[in-house]
């Protein structure tokens, strides 16, 4: 399996983190009794090692990064539609979500950024979806210059907001916030 890398596996991770996310959206949907449609309720990822040398690792990886975000796109409208009330609650399972995958206590600022970077579906490497603007122990801002993710969506702002709770979830006790600025977010330690 040379032919599988780290930076392979590094992506597969998030496709299957977002794809968890998916999974825990749906799981909200059953519990209160949301109709998912079947093609919307599962979505197995096949593993890295069922590929075969001589694949196109890189093209089969962009396969699976669309799949997974046209079925949150997809998920999350069709739970939404004629239902606006129920955002709060996909955030707040979004939000959930991200307190069972916590950023581990630090005391750097660049050091949160990396984990969510370990975590966050933003395209494939080369698309260099974020760009850090300032970093110090104590803060880093970045801002997203291309965002890969509104596409699939009608509203590109639910994508945001799903995210922010996500991301709210995962740093909630690691001793940093997120805040989001007019040009992207700033991490702020020492900050609950």
């Amino acid at each position: 399996m040379e032919f599988i890398g780290p930076i392979h596996r590094w992506l597969y991770a998030k496709v299957h983190m977002q794809n968890q996310l998916c999974d825990a959206i749906v799981s909200l949907a059953k519990e209160q009794g949301w109709d998912v449609g079947p093609e919307l309720a599962s979505c197995v990822l096949p593993a890295l090692e069922t590929l075969q040398p001589g694949m196109n690792v890189h093209g089969w990886l962009q396969d699976k990064v669309q799949l997974t975000e046209k079925r949150l796109a997809a998920l999350v409208e069709s739970l939404l539609e004629g239902h606006e009330e129920r955002f709060e609650a996909i955030k707040d399972a979004a939000r959930a979500f991200g307190g069972k995958h916590p950023v581990a206590p630090t005391s750097s600022a660049p050091e949160v950024y990396h984990t969510l970077e370990d975590v966050l579906l933003d395209g494939m490497p080369c698309d260099r979806a974020n760009q850090v603007v300032s970093s110090t122990p104590e803060g880093l801002e970045w801002k997203c210059v291309r965002d890969l993710h509104s596409q699939f969506w009608q509203d590109g702002d639910r994508y945001w907001a799903i995210r922010d709770a996500l991301v709210d979830g995962m740093v909630r006790k690691c001793g940093a916030r997120v805040r989001k600025t007019p040009d992207g977010y700033q991490i702020v330690m020492g900050e609950h």
